[in-house]
């Protein structure tokens, strides 16, 4: 207990010293990621997305909520699942979830065999009579209410909260020169900056 009230006092004491005007950490997390080849906010979407998931393996995989949004989700996308591999000890939490998510399309499959008989020709002359149609294979609609990968979430906002940052401080001639001796920003995520920042007095200078 004592050692919490020295670390809580520690805490105080730093931010009492670092003040309201202090920079965000991410502006010092963008400093080093300046240092990084490649695109900065990349980087750090990268390195994010790598910490995201080492947690999830790690403390979320049985839970309920995760799992029902990565059913919805139909699982991760593309560029997630790549990095599930490069994760520590992940492959018993990756099996886990997978193992779910296959037998949840499995199940669907079969479901949608059930719904694939053909229409009659009596039938279908009715519904181009009367516009009416027949309810898609269910399987389909499943398909169409496809959520976003959750993982991209979180990474639309990083981003987002990368480039403002940026756009603050790109003014600033220490955190300017840092940039300049960096790779910049790819295409993507300056046209980004260009959306979210149309109006900022630092767009010229980025």
């Amino acid at each position: 207990m004592s050692r919490l009230r020295e670390f809580v006092q520690d805490v105080r004491t730093i931010l009492q010293r670092m003040g309201p005007s202090s920079k965000h950490i991410a502006y010092f997390q963008l400093l080093d990621a300046f240092k990084q080849p490649g695109c900065p906010v990349c980087t750090r979407l990268e390195q994010g997305a790598t910490r995201s998931l080492d947690s999830l393996m790690y403390e979320q995989v049985n839970d309920p909520i995760t799992r029902q949004r990565l059913v919805e989700s139909h699982g991760f996308c593309n560029w997630h699942a790549w990095i599930l591999p490069g994760i520590h000890n992940s492959a018993l939490g990756v099996a886990l979830i997978y193992r779910h998510l296959l037998q949840e399309t499995l199940d669907r499959l079969q479901a949608a065999r059930r719904d694939a008989h053909p229409r009659t020709r009596q039938r279908r002359v009715w519904e181009r009579l009367t516009g009416s149609r027949r309810d898609p294979i269910q399987m389909l609609a499943w398909r169409g209410r496809k959520t976003r990968c959750p993982m991209c979430g979180f990474a639309r906002h990083a981003e987002r909260d990368d480039l403002t940052t940026i756009l603050e401080y790109i003014g600033e001639p220490g955190f300017a020169e840092a940039f300049s001796r960096s790779s910049g920003l790819c295409l993507p995520h300056l046209y980004l900056a260009m959306t979210i920042g149309r109006d900022h007095p630092h767009l010229r200078t980025l």
